[in-house]
Protein backbone atom coordinates (compact mmCIF):
# COMPACT_ATOMS: atom_id res chain seq x y z
CA UNK A 1 0.00 0.00 0.00
CA UNK A 2 1.37 3.39 -0.88
CA UNK A 3 1.81 6.20 1.62
CA UNK A 4 -0.62 8.21 -0.51
CA UNK A 5 -3.41 5.76 0.20
CA UNK A 6 -2.86 5.31 3.93
CA UNK A 7 -5.44 3.81 6.21
CA UNK A 8 -3.37 0.72 6.99
CA UNK A 9 -5.12 -2.41 8.12
CA UNK A 10 -8.60 -0.89 8.10
CA UNK A 11 -8.21 0.01 4.44
CA UNK A 12 -7.15 -3.54 3.52
CA UNK A 13 -10.21 -5.00 5.29
CA UNK A 14 -12.55 -2.52 3.59
CA UNK A 15 -10.95 -3.25 0.19
CA UNK A 16 -11.53 -6.99 0.72
CA UNK A 17 -15.16 -6.48 1.75
CA UNK A 18 -15.76 -4.07 -1.14
CA UNK A 19 -14.88 -6.93 -3.51
CA UNK A 20 -17.52 -9.24 -2.00
CA UNK A 21 -20.18 -8.51 -4.62
CA UNK A 22 -17.96 -9.68 -7.49
CA UNK A 23 -16.29 -12.64 -5.80
CA UNK A 24 -16.60 -16.15 -7.15
CA UNK A 25 -18.51 -18.41 -4.71
CA UNK A 26 -16.10 -20.34 -2.54
CA UNK A 27 -13.45 -17.61 -2.63
CA UNK A 28 -12.05 -16.56 0.75
CA UNK A 29 -12.43 -12.78 0.88
CA UNK A 30 -10.91 -12.26 4.30
CA UNK A 31 -9.02 -14.48 6.72
CA UNK A 32 -7.58 -12.47 9.61
CA UNK A 33 -6.09 -13.40 12.96
CA UNK A 34 -5.61 -10.71 15.58
CA UNK A 35 -4.54 -11.43 19.17
CA UNK A 36 -5.97 -14.95 19.07
CA UNK A 37 -9.29 -13.90 17.52
CA UNK A 38 -10.02 -15.01 13.96
CA UNK A 39 -12.41 -13.73 11.30
CA UNK A 40 -13.09 -15.43 7.98
CA UNK A 41 -15.35 -14.29 5.15
CA UNK A 42 -16.12 -16.57 2.21
CA UNK A 43 -18.12 -15.70 -0.90
CA UNK A 44 -21.33 -17.64 -1.55
CA UNK A 45 -23.91 -17.15 -4.32
CA UNK A 46 -25.21 -13.59 -3.73
CA UNK A 47 -23.94 -13.53 -0.16
CA UNK A 48 -20.92 -13.51 2.08
CA UNK A 49 -20.52 -16.05 4.88
CA UNK A 50 -18.81 -14.56 7.93
CA UNK A 51 -17.62 -16.41 11.00
CA UNK A 52 -15.53 -15.38 14.00
CA UNK A 53 -13.95 -17.55 16.68
CA UNK A 54 -11.04 -18.10 19.00
CA UNK A 55 -8.29 -18.70 16.45
CA UNK A 56 -6.75 -21.48 18.55
CA UNK A 57 -9.25 -24.04 17.31
CA UNK A 58 -11.37 -24.79 14.27
CA UNK A 59 -14.22 -22.50 13.23
CA UNK A 60 -17.49 -23.25 15.01
CA UNK A 61 -19.90 -25.38 12.99
CA UNK A 62 -23.25 -23.80 12.23
CA UNK A 63 -22.39 -20.40 13.70
CA UNK A 64 -21.85 -17.20 11.79
CA UNK A 65 -23.68 -14.80 9.53
CA UNK A 66 -24.86 -14.74 5.92
CA UNK A 67 -24.77 -11.19 4.56
CA UNK A 68 -26.03 -9.81 1.25
CA UNK A 69 -22.79 -9.49 -0.77
CA UNK A 70 -23.82 -6.55 -2.97
CA UNK A 71 -25.12 -4.52 -0.03
CA UNK A 72 -22.03 -5.26 2.08
CA UNK A 73 -19.71 -4.42 -0.84
CA UNK A 74 -21.45 -1.06 -1.37
CA UNK A 75 -21.23 -0.20 2.34
CA UNK A 76 -17.57 -1.24 2.52
CA UNK A 77 -16.71 0.80 -0.60
CA UNK A 78 -18.40 3.88 0.90
CA UNK A 79 -16.54 3.39 4.21
CA UNK A 80 -13.25 2.89 2.31
CA UNK A 81 -13.78 6.15 0.43
CA UNK A 82 -14.57 8.02 3.67
CA UNK A 83 -11.42 6.56 5.26
CA UNK A 84 -9.28 7.70 2.32
CA UNK A 85 -10.72 11.23 2.49
CA UNK A 86 -10.24 11.42 6.26
CA UNK A 87 -6.69 10.14 6.00
CA UNK A 88 -5.81 12.65 3.28
CA UNK A 89 -7.31 15.50 5.31
CA UNK A 90 -5.42 14.48 8.47
CA UNK A 91 -2.16 14.26 6.51
CA UNK A 92 -2.78 17.78 5.18
CA UNK A 93 -3.70 19.22 8.59
CA UNK A 94 -0.89 17.53 10.53
CA UNK A 95 1.75 17.83 7.84
CA UNK A 96 2.69 14.17 8.06
CA UNK A 97 1.30 10.65 7.89
CA UNK A 98 1.02 8.96 11.27
CA UNK A 99 -0.95 5.94 10.05
CA UNK A 100 0.86 4.32 7.11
Amino acid sequence: MSGEEGGGEALSVLEALASAGAAVPGTTILDEVEQGWRLRAVAAPGSLLLVEWDGEGPPPAGEGWRLDAARLAAQAAAARDRLRRSHARLRRLLGRDLWS
